[in-house]
């Protein structure tokens, strides 16, 4: 099936992600969530940034107030230029995890570790990981948040009990969930 921890990983090559600063809007709009939802550190500290690239938008948190030694960038290459140098990177291959939690199959304890460890999760690039809702739920604990982008789409795990609830929002991305 393929390697989930990427013992040697490439240097990104991909001009588009390690220069551009993913995409401008995307970051004026997570900007923009993080206020009008009432998102902080004190309620969501540990941040996983999915599909980090060079952690753009771990970094729109990190410029609001949250810890940088609290972000864990999760990519399958090493970023040329991370946006946040103090972020603890880990090499795993998103695609393969999420087909590995899905089939209920054997996970490296090196991954294992970081179940329901993460207050918040941003999946910059959904589209590659097949299975997003097992892989979300594994790792966020309940309470959390994620933020996917570019899409509308978001889960929270409630407080009071492990059920899943999937919300489109339209003016703020992490509303509360009544």
């Amino acid at each position: 099936m393929g390697e989930i921890i990427i013992s040697n990983p490439p240097i990104s090559s991909d001009f588009f992600r390690n220069h551009t600063g993913e995409s401008r809007w995307d970051q004026k709009q997570l900007q923009r969530n993080i206020a009008l939802g009432g998102i902080s550190p004190n309620e969501f500290p540990r941040i996983a940034d999915f599909c980090s690239g060079n952690l753009y938008a771990a970094k729109v948190f990190v410029d609001n107030g949250w810890n940088p030694q609290d972000v864990t960038g999760v990519d399958i290459k090493i970023p040329d230029a991370a946006a946040v140098s103090e972020a603890q990177m880990k090499y795993w291959d998103l695609v393969v995890l999420s087909k590995v939690i899905n089939k209920h199959q054997m996970i490296p304890d090196d991954v294992v570790k970081y179940k329901e460890s993460f207050d918040l999760i941003i999946l910059s690039v959904p589209g590659v990981v097949t299975h997003v809702s097992e892989l979300l739920r594994y790792f966020l604990r309940i309470g959390g948040v994620t933020y996917v982008t570019p899409s509308t789409l978001a889960f929270r795990v409630q407080a009071d009990a492990k059920h899943w609830k999937q919300v489109i929002y339209t003016k703020s991305f992490f509303q509360k969930i009544a």
